[in-house]
């Protein structure tokens, strides 16, 4: 008996959701309304005083997905992480006594 599933929205999330139930023998079918699926991680282009640059269009979200993630849909492979390695906790006086 086939396993139908349907997976709404093509974000990061959606993405991995889908890429999970298909390993688990299910077939997905993934609905996206924009024009190309990504959601937060998508990058865009602009052109300012003659020189490109890319930018992320929403929040990235790569940078709180565990690492069992990357490894096992194989974005290890295509994706470089950039950011500091140990997060770091400020603790502000100022918020303790007003």
């Amino acid at each position: 008996m086939a396993k139908y599933i349907v997976v709404v929205g093509g974000g990061i999330n959606g993405l991995i959701c889908a890429f999970y139930l298909r390993r688990a023998g299910f077939e997905v079918t993934l609905l996206e309304r924009a024009s190309q699926v990504g959601g937060a991680c998508i990058a865009e282009s602009a052109e300012i005083n003659g020189q490109t640059f890319e930018f992320s269009s929403g929040a990235t979200v790569f940078g709180v997905m565990q690492r069992f993630i990357f490894e096992e849909t194989g974005l290890a492979k295509r994706v470089t992480l950039h950011g500091p390695k140990h997060p770091k906790i400020i603790w502000h006086d100022a918020l303790e006594h007003p």
